[in-house]
Order: structure tokens, then C-alpha cells, then sequence
């Protein structure tokens, strides 16, 4: 009996110790790969709702004849990733190297809003989640460049904003 309850206890140790293993694996896998499947995915139409309210918010800055790309930027207030690219757009923005932008903040406070809105972002608040969920959002900070026909070109892992190309081509 106390052999069983040991061989019991060593089994459990190293299934712990697997799963712990396992989930370190998962954590250090670069942010790219674990938003594999984050978002509309590139070849495929964004939801015509969400295409239709970010080109508003644009027509509505009085920017986006609709011509060129769209960059969306999925962001939240408390994500720290989220922080560092509305910065650099804000940057990009004020330097006239970046158009047809817009951020699609999910349940934004109206201060936040207020500071988005300083910085010169179009922002469309989304406030139900009813965009963030069409398009399949699951984690931030994430950037998806639209089409003008409304086909998604590319959705990338925005910590990254930085070593991504903001300006048209």
C-alpha cells in the first residue's frame, strides 16, 4: 500500500513538472506565434460593419477618401504593449507619416478617449465588443492593414510597430 501511494506521488510530480515545462514552452514562444489565429486573418474580408464605422470615424476626422490602405489598431486602456503603439502612432501621425488610421479601442474610459483623441488618433470606441468580436480579437496589441476593397493584407503583433512599415508604400 505505501508503495502505491509513492508511486502514486511520483506520478503526480512528474505531471506537474511536465505541464509546468509545457507552459514555460508556451510563454517563451515569441508574441508572433501565439497570436497566430488573433484577429481577421489576411486574404479575408473584414466584417463590413467594422469596415464601414472605421471609415466613418475617418470621413468624420475629415480624413480617408477610402483610396488607400486602412490601419486598424485593436488596442485596450490597461495593455502595456497597447501603450507603446499608440505612441508610436501618435509619433507617426504627428510627423504626417501615417493616414487612414484608425484604433479600435474595446471599452475605452472617456479619459482615455480624451487622451486618443489629443494625440490626433481617430479612434472608434467599442464599447460592447461588438467589433472586437466579429473580427475575432482575442489578445492585444494588434494591427490589421485593410484594403480599400475591404480585404485584410496583414495583421501583425503590434509590440512590434516599430519594425513595421506605417507609411504607405
Amino acid at each position: 500500500m505505501v508503495n502505491e501511494v509513492v508511486q502514486w506521488a511520483v506520478l503526480a510530480g512528474v505531471v506537474f513538472l511536465m505541464l509546468g515545462v509545457l507552459r514555460q514552452q508556451f510563454l517563451l514562444m515569441p508574441n508572433e506565434a501565439r497570436a497566430v489565429g488573433n484577429g481577421p486573418s489576411p486574404g479575408k474580408p473584414l466584417p463590413h460593419e467594422t469596415f464601414m464605422a472605421a471609415r466613418d470615424v475617418l470621413r468624420a476626422e475629415g480624413e480617408g477618401r477610402g483610396e488607400s490602405d486602412l490601419l486598424l489598431g485593436f488596442v485596450t486602456e490597461s495593455c502595456p504593449g497597447c501603450r507603446q503603439l499608440v505612441a508610436n502612432i501618435a509619433a507617426a501621425v504627428d510627423r504626417g507619416t501615417l493616414a487612414d488610421v484608425v484604433l479600435i479601442a474595446r471599452a475605452p474610459s472617456d479619459h482615455y478617449l480624451l487622451a486618443l483623441s489629443q494625440a490626433g488618433i481617430p479612434t472608434l470606441a467599442d464599447s460592447s465588443s461588438r467589433h472586437w468580436n466579429a473580427c475575432e480579437v482575442t489578445a492585444t496589441p494588434l494591427v490589421v492593414r485593410v484594403g480599400a476593397d475591404g480585404l485584410v493584407k496583414s495583421r501583425e503583433v503590434a509590440h512590434r510597430v516599430d519594425e513595421i512599415s506605417l507609411v504607405e508604400a
